[in-house]
C-alpha cells in the first residue's frame, strides 16, 4: 500500500468512530417517549465540564425536537 492508501485507509476507520450529535430532522424518529432518550446524543458527554451540564444540554435538544414534531403534527391537521 501506498501513503495515499494508507490515509485513506485510515480516514475511513476514523469515521467508523465519530458520533453523530442530534440532528433537529430526527424528530421524524420518534413515536414513543422512549424513542427521544434513544435519539438524543450528546458526542461531547466526556468533555463537558460536569454532568449537570450535560443533562442540561440533552434538556435543551429534546425540548427543540419535541418542538419540531408538534409543529410537524399541527401542520399535518
Amino acid at each position: 500500500m501506498n501513503l495515499t492508501e494508507l490515509k485513506l485507509l485510515a480516514a475511513v476507520e476514523k469515521e467508523k468512530f465519530v458520533m453523530k450529535r442530534t440532528q433537529m430532522q430526527d424528530f421524524l424518529e420518534i413515536e414513543q417517549a422512549e424513542d427521544l432518550q434513544r435519539i438524543v446524543k450528546d458526542k461531547r458527554k466526556g468533555k463537558r465540564a460536569n454532568k449537570r451540564k450535560a443533562k442540561r444540554r440533552n434538556r435543551h435538544y429534546q425540548k427543540s425536537l419535541l418542538k419540531h414534531l408538534t409543529e410537524k403534527l399541527d401542520q399535518d391537521e
